[in-house]
């Protein structure tokens, strides 16, 4: 079958597979060299110590009780030092196969087997049985201790059978006498006469104690018994390069969310990152899991051996460090889980025991039905309250594209600017919306900036005539000036003085507006045609009782009568007579009506008696009424929107000559005003008028207008949420905090009942295979040889009672056979771990999981055999082909200094860390004076250490610890002084307690306290070296990371020179310019100065003295002094600052954004009773708050870290800070008191004089 795309087929996927595993088979021979369980095993060396010497009352003691001391076996002194320095040597090399590749490989051999092989270079000199041992230093000797089981050695077994030697191996274990006395002599005769056909086979019977790899002949057939398969799955053909494969094991897993509760399989307390590694695995997906020292990669496996178990799954758990395996037992144990995982690694447990201990398992499964407990209801909810309060303060709001925090937070900066803005303009509906997000308002702002200072409105408080007029063009722009010029200077007073004189002459008095006089035009107008139907007379006619009489008999009827018929008819005459000549009006009594009227309006305004009259001026006033009405119009609506307005018409003379006065006054502002309205309209059409008034009438200038908008959209947010979502209205800071509070209990009950849970459907699975399965319990039950084999006849029950199995990738042919036994193959560590070493474990599963510091220790040297390079590094591969997780958080650390230079420097401040309350002591450096060193190593360091030491275990007897040094040599020098200092009981259990061990085998190494032994200094010259042994190396980086990331609460440096002491321009490798700095950021106890790196190297020192820069050859510009990280620098929210400030007020010393990493405690307060000591942690809801979205992570993981570290931990909502500062500060004060008076009662502490 052929994939179209990639043109890989079978066949061509079979090839690449081929002629990887032959890679890897090339790479794997090289491992120990010659198999020393066939070749040279009667040759005494370093691995090796012969026993045929050894005093015979030793002997004796050794091989009937398996235990004796070398000072028991070797009793002549010269005899008994050379072979304890044998000794030693052979254990520490046993130590390090078990503790850095995970083998067992100490044994005492009975019996050297040779014989003449035709074709081979040299002649075999095999053990033929074997005892595993241990070799346990006590003060200045040795305890070797031998196990009760004998084994036939498999090499020569394997051996002889390919030679046609039919051995029966019953035959030969059932000939050795145990009992009080070790004899394998019989044993030996058996051998012997089956092995009678070789040529010159003999048997010397000799006792040795040494190194053997049992490991390497199962280890060398795994791949080729396997090439017919290794083809078939995904990983191992992706890994080999198959295009396709690459593209399938690369499948990104769905993206993480928080659980259901419900669906939650949870046996230890992960993080979101931890949960995100579970869950992709779960998924079905392949990964490679990204995890600096401390931030928990065990715990994380351990979990996910555990969910993978409850679901069914199955795993095989690999790491060549045996820490690896023993930290995931533990957190499995502390689960309850102890027998979910299968270790085949243990150098203290035989095959026999790990086959009862699974069928203690079975039996213990048999009849139990342990009761899933229900889960506990209230978590689900309670998490989804707190986390509506987190959405409801840190998702962005439509269409604004901004949270509600930062709208509280902006606000707050914005009230404290000074002047701060105070418009009480809100914006609603579309004015708010259709504004929209930050980009569009910072746009606006711009142009209501532009605008104000192109002269929008005046902004020197004067009042401003031409604001709002609405002037398009340079036309109507001169004509407005035009108009109020001419009228202001004496146009309006030229066309008030003929209306002076008219109403002089007609003693009326002059109009004092223009509606005025046209009120008087139109009364003019009317007597002028009354006048010429009557004569002048009819204004001093009785015209009331003419209207009267000359009434229609339909109107009077009804009507009571004055004027009788013949009065009527008399002053109908009257009137008649008083007509003038020509056709009388069609309609008397109608101009009678208007006469009369004219008359009244006449008499209102010039008193009693006055007769109406006109002017022939009249015609010539109203066409220059008629004019100034055009222009006054005209510029009334011009000036409508301005302050004043623009009815004009109406306007007394004298106001509006004193406006035309001031608009012709502001010739500037006419000009502005005709520019700014096309923004200034722009700025209306999206709803800012109101606010373009108020700012306007407060003659507010540029800057700050644009203050002002911003602040008003802020504020009509806040304005909006409060009235569209109640919980923001509603809700309290205490109510929040209790609802937060309350989770964290629910998901810590859910969390104990998810172990629980997990525990019991793992035993209901196993039930449920002991029923189902009764052959393989049969099996089980009757099985005597290879643990693994038991996958053969009974691989499901044998992997539900072991759900997952363990041990070193190198021993995974020894106990397993070949196929696909495991779901999931989980690889730890994977920095150290060649590809080809991994192999033969990822064969074995069909999905695999990879785990690794990607600054962790690099593959270590096999300490058997030639230098041999693996190949490609697994993390490395891992990386290229899988979908990455990081693990985000360091918790190994008491006090993040100890991890904050590697934070900052090697992990490129991605990593959350935990700062201590308590400050006191964490990190130091020692610098030994006077002391020269002679290649890596000083007697005066040495010395130091040791008293380091003994004061470190008398001060804390509670703590463990250990030793890192970057010399071999110098790791055991101290460890000789350390035997010569085991002088009294203390010195004693400190030599029994410590570890001490170098750089490159210190990846499984976690200690409380830490001494670094550098092992560098002046020279017997006094020069400062630059070359710093192995940390020069290539690689050295990741070793000086390595030792500086093993202690849990306490590190101290000790070192022949100080950061100052070495020249970083001649120093010219990363590991070693990375110790320089190290050694500076320990000197200042990890409070220094911020490191700078790269380009950043020249900026300014915080006390304003750049660093020169010097040029490296391998990293670039570095600092002559490169300063301690302090992180990178924190913005700190107004909020944050604002609270500080009103703690610092109420007397309380208060320091912000505390830590070296994010997200960092907002604030941190004294304890008011003992100055300088920390105690309060305070976060608010804000900034920190938003960046950890997971509710697991944020309100119960992190307040129980900060807690374990000595904090009082107080939550702030913001929200209540941006109502009540006064009430939320009363509230903290009260707390910081509380949480004073209780520490200083636990400690038993007086309080500080306040004036010390």
């Amino acid at each position: 079958m052929t994939d179209v795309e990639t043109g890989t087929d079978e066949s061509a996927r079979t090839a690449l597979v081929s002629k990887a595993a032959k890679a890897w088979q090339e790479q794997l021979s090289a491992i120990g060299g010659p198999n020393s369980l066939l070749w040279d095993a009667g040759t005494v060396t370093d691995q090796r110590i012969d026993l045929t010497t050894a005093h015979p009352a030793g002997m004796a003691r050794l091989l009937s009780s398996g235990t004796a001391r070398f000072s028991e076996l070797f009793r002549e002194p010269a005899a008994r030092e050379r072979v304890l320095e044998q000794g030693r040597g052979v254990a520490h090399l046993a130590a390090r196969l078990y503790d850095d590749f995970g083998l067992t490989s100490c044994h005492l051999a009975a019996g050297i087997a040779s014989w003449s092989w035709a074709g081979a270079d040299r002649t075999p000199h095999a053990p033929v049985l074997l005892r595993t041992c241990t070799l346990r230093p006590v003060a200045d000797d040795l305890h070797l201790v031998v196990s009760d089981r004998v084994e036939v050695n498999p090499v020569l077994v394997a051996t002889l059978t390919a030679l046609g030697v039919d051995l029966n191996t019953r035959a030969v274990l059932d000939a050795v006498a145990l009992g009080s006395n070790f004899d394998p002599r019989a044993a030996y005769d058996v051998m012997r006469a089956a092995c009678a056909g070789l040529l010159d086979f003999r048997i010397e019977p000799r006792l040795t104690v040494g190194v053997f790899s049992r490991f390497k002949l199962p280890l060398m057939r795994d791949l080729p018994d396997q090439a017919t398969t290794l083809a078939q799955g995904h990983v191992v053909p992706a890994l080999a390069g198959d295009p396709q494969e690459m593209d399938e094991v690369g499948a990104l897993p769905p993206e993480y969310s928080e659980h259901d509760p419900r669906d939650e399989w949870l046996a230890l307390d992960l993080d979101s990152t931890q949960q995100e590694v579970v869950d992709a695995v779960i998924a079905g997906a392949n990964l490679c899991v990204l995890g600096a020292a401390g931030t928990g990669k065990t715990h994380t496996v351990a979990a996910l051996i555990a969910s993978m178990a409850a679901q069914g799954r199955r795993a095989l758990f690999v790491s060549h460090a045996r820490a690896s395996i023993d930290d995931v037992q533990q957190h499995l144990a502390g689960a309850g889980l102890t027998d979910v995982m299968l270790d085949l690694g243990r150098a203290d447990r035989t095959p026999q025991q790990v086959l009862q201990h699974l069928r203690d398992v079975l039996h213990a499964a048999s009849g139990s039905a342990e009761r899933v407990p229900a889960l506990d209801v209230d978590v689900a909810a309670l998490r989804s309250r707190v986390q509506q309060h987190y959405a409801l303060m840190h998702e962005p709001l439509d269409p604004w594209g901004v949270t509600l925090d930062e709208a509280q937070d902006q606000l707050t900066r914005l009230s404290r600017r000074t002047p701060p803005p105070r418009s009480r303009v809100r914006l609603t509906g579309d004015a708010l919306t259709g504004i929209g997000g930050v980009r569009r308002r910072n746009d606006l702002q711009q142009q209501l900036a532009a605008v104000v200072a192109g002269g929008a409105w005046s902004t020197t408080g004067e009042t401003d005539a031409w604001y709002g007029a609405r002037l398009v063009g340079a036309s109507q722009t001169e004509r407005a000036q035009e108009i109020v010029e001419r009228l202001s200077g004496g146009g309006l007073a030229t066309h008030q003085a003929p209306w002076e004189e008219l109403c002089t002459d007609l003693g009326l008095p002059a109009p004092t507006s223009l509606v005025a006089e046209e009120e008087l035009l139109e009364l003019l107008r009317q007597v002028h045609q009354t006048l010429e139907v009557f004569q002048t007379e009819i204004f001093d006619a009785p015209l009331d009782d003419m209207v009267t009489a000359t009434t229609g008999r339909r109107e009077r009827a009804g009507v009571e009568q004055r004027v009788g018929a013949l009065e009527r008819r008399r002053l109908e005459r009257q009137a008649r007579a008083l007509l003038r000549p020509g056709a009388p009006p069609r309609d008397l009594h109608a101009v009678l009506v208007r006469a009369r009227d004219q008359r009244q309006q006449w008499r209102a305004a010039a008193g009693p008696g006055a007769r109406p009259a006109t002017r022939t001026s009249v015609p010539e006033l109203a066409r220059r009424a008629e004019e100034l009405r055009g222009e006054l119009e005209w510029l009334g609506e011009r000036l409508a929107d301005t302050p004043d307005g623009g009815e004009l018409l109406d306007m007394d003379y004298q106001a509006l000559q004193e406006r035309l006065e001031l608009l012709a006054a502001q010739p500037a502002r006419l000009q502005a005003a005709a520019a700014s309205l096309p923004t200034l309209d722009r700025l209306r059409d999206v709803g800012l008028g109101d606010l373009l008034a108020d700012l306007a009438s407060r003659h507010v200038q540029a800057a700050d207008a644009a203050q002002e908008l911003e602040f008003v959209w802020w504020a009509s947010i806040v304005n909006h949420v409060a009235a569209s979502i109640p919980a923001y209205e509603e809700g309290t800071g205490d109510q929040v905090r209790g609802t937060a509070q309350a989770y964290a209990g629910a998901d810590s009950r859910h969390l104990s009942l998810g172990a629980a849970r997990l525990r019991a459907t793992i035993a209901a699975q196993r039930a449920a295979a002991e029923r189902d399965l009764p052959e393989q319990v049969g099996s089980l039950e009757r099985h005597s040889g290879r643990v693994g084999e038991l996958l053969r006849v009974a691989p499901e029950l044998t992997t539900a009672l072991a759900p997952c199995w363990a041990m070193s990738p190198l021993a995974v042919p020894t106990h397993l056979p070949a196929g696909l036994w495991f779901d999931a193959v989980i690889v730890d560590d994977a920095s150290a771990v060649w590809t080809a070493h991994a192999v033969p474990a990822i064969a074995r599963g069909a999905q695999l999981v990879v785990f690794g510091d990607p600054a962790g220790a690099a593959p270590a040297p096999f300490p058997t055999g030639p230098a041999a390079r693996g190949g490609d590094v697994l993390l490395d591969r891992a990386r290229e082909l899988f979908p990455v997780c990081a693990l985000g958080t360091h918790y190994r650390s008491f006090d993040e200094r100890l991890f904050g230079f590697a934070a900052a420097r090697v992990y490129d401040e991605e990593i959350v860390t935990f700062p201590a309350a308590d400050r006191s002591g964490g990190l130091r450096l020692d610098v030994v004076g006077d002391v020269r060193y002679d290649d890596g190593t000083s007697p005066g360091e040495v010395e130091h250490v040791v008293q380091v030491l003994l004061d470190q275990v008398r001060a804390r007897p509670q703590e463990s610890i250990g030793v890192v040094s970057f010399d071999a040599r110098h790791a055991e020098r101290i460890r000789a002084a350390l035997r010569t200092a085991a002088g009294d009981a203390a010195s004693a259990a400190l030599l029994d307690r410590c570890v001490v061990t170098t750089a490159d085998r210190a990846l499984g190494l976690v200690r409380d306290a830490v001494v670094v032994a550098v092992g560098f200094g002046r020279d017997t010259r006094g020069r400062v070296p630059q070359r710093l042994g192995a940390v020069s190396e290539g690689g050295g980086e990741r070793l000086v990371t390595t030792a500086m990331s093993r202690a849990r609460r306490r590190i101290v440096v000790v070192s022949g020179v100080s950061g100052e002491d070495l020249d970083p321009s001649a120093l010219r490798s990363r590991g070693a310019l990375l110790l320089r700095d190290y050694l500076l950021y320990a000197a200042s106890g990890g409070s220094g100065r911020r490191i700078t790196r790269g380009d950043d190297a020249a900026a300014p020192s915080p006390s304003g003295t750049p660093g020169r820069r010097r040029r490296t050859a391998s990293t670039g510009s570095v600092l002559d002094a490169p300063s301690a990280p302090q992180g990178s620098p924190v913005d700190l929210s107004v909020t944050v600052v604002d609270l500080a400030r009103r703690l610092g007020a109420e007397g309380l010393t208060v320091h912000t954004g505390h830590g070296l990493g994010d997200p960092r405690i907002d604030l941190v307060v004294e304890d008011p009773k003992r100055r300088g000591d920390l105690l309060v942690a305070i976060e608010t809801d804000g900034a920190a708050y938003a960046s950890q979205p997971y509710a697991r992570d944020r309100e119960r993981i992190r307040p129980a870290q900060l807690r374990a570290r000595g904090w009082s931990h107080e939550r702030v909502l913001t929200r209540d800070l941006f109502r009540d500062p006064a009430k939320e500060v009363a509230r903290l004060v009260r707390a910081v008191n509380a949480a004073s008076a209780r520490r200083n009662a636990v400690l038993g502490l007086s309080p500080q004089r306040s004036d010390d």
